[in-house]
């Protein structure tokens, strides 16, 4: 099967749809299909003066109340077109509603389409509805996100499937390679909503015989940044590390004695699902999150959630089990390892395949 992912976001970058997409490329390829992509990013992209002219998707754009996107939509419509001529694909999938044009193009070359919903773009409801309304299914990355569909537009997704991620590359090492640090660690963007401070105030309840030698390690950045140096300059067990390679990431993730991101927010501006847990789990690493959102999804049994993620308190007492009890944390370990197997690339590929020959 030829699938044609239409996306506004790939790697390099780092971010949720940009992992989606290339885990999503890569398991396609283990299970014997032939993916595409075109990216076609809203913040830089190349247009024609033919795609400043007014079209049916100028209406559309008027209509979602974004008419400055029109040459944007326009652009993603060629190439979309484009790409369809070159790859002959059997099914068009959009990977972001940002990219709904491309679902008009699958349907006027006689295609079926794919669009993904993940979480904060649903806040744009007409945006929504367009990209729904074009295409032939709908999937959703979470239980959650399906729910918030069926809410707003009155439609349960076609389908409900998981993101995916190479639970190899995050294996434990055997051989004692390594950094080697007792840790609790945490990577995300560094904004108010993943609740970082919660973290730090919950590390200061905690007194030495909890924290021993370990430290505190926070990765990332973001508009808090600044403050969240200023808040720990004077605490020796917490590192600031700021931007970390994946191979790193993946590093801190074998070693940490326990991963931490209590990521709240309020409507749109949640996890939709929230890879980074599972993919401390495949590091054997069990999980502290939160219960906003689709982050129960992602920490399943491999973890604790807490009732309230901007409570230091609780996060302390939590964190405070885990530490004071080795055949806890073994238990959640060997529960985040065996869980991760269903999120693996091709599992999750073939229930996208599924997918795709239902529509076919």
């Amino acid at each position: 099967m030829r699938v044609l992912i239409v996306t506004p976001d790939y790697p390099p970058p780092p971010g949720g749809i940009q992992t989606l997409v290339q885990n999503l490329e890569e398991g396609l390829k283990n299970v014997g299909h032939t993916p595409n992509i075109v990216q076609i990013d809203p913040r830089e992209y190349s247009s024609t003066l033919e795609d400043a002219i007014p079209t049916r998707r100028t209406l559309d754009a008027i209509k979602i109340r974004a008419p400055h996107f029109y040459r944007y939509f326009n652009t993603v419509h060629r190439r979309t077109c484009e790409a369809i001529e070159e790859h002959n694909p059997d099914v068009v999938h959009a990977a972001h509603i940002r990219v709904w044009p491309a679902l008009q193009a699958a349907t006027e070359h006689g295609l079926p389409s794919v669009v993904t919903a993940h979480a904060l773009e649903l806040g744009d409801r007409p945006l929504a509805s367009v990209a729904f309304e074009e295409a032939t299914a709908v999937h959703a990355v979470s239980e959650f996100t399906g729910s918030v569909i069926e809410h707003d537009h009155g439609i349960s997704p076609d389908e409900i499937i998981h993101p995916s991620i190479d639970i190899d590359c995050y294996a434990p090492s055997d051989d004692g390679s390594g950094i080697g640090t007792d840790s609790i660690f945490t990577i995300s963007r560094l904004v108010g909503r993943k609740n970082i401070d919660t973290i730090v105030d919950a590390w200061k309840r905690l007194d030495h015989e909890r924290r021993g030698d370990r430290t505190l390690d926070i990765a990332g950045t973001g508009p808090d940044y600044d403050t969240l140096e200023a808040m720990t300059e004077d605490i020796d067990s917490v590192r600031m590390l700021g931007r970390i390679s994946e191979s790193r990431k993946i590093e801190r993730l074998q070693n940490a004695d326990l991963f931490v991101l209590p990521a709240g927010g309020v409507n749109y501006d949640v996890e939709g699902f929230g890879i980074v847990y599972i993919e401390a789990q495949a590091a054997g690493t069990p999980v502290i999150g939160s219960s906003v959102g689709g982050v129960p999804e992602a920490v399943g049994d491999g973890g604790m959630l807490l009732n309230d993620e901007t409570n230091p308190d609780e996060l302390a007492v939590k964190i405070a089990d885990f530490l004071s009890n080795s055949e806890k944390l073994e238990q959640y370990s060997a529960e985040a390892q065996r869980r991760v197997e269903a999120f693996d690339l091709n599992p999750i590929a073939v229930q996208y395949v599924d997918l795709y020959e239902h529509i076919l």
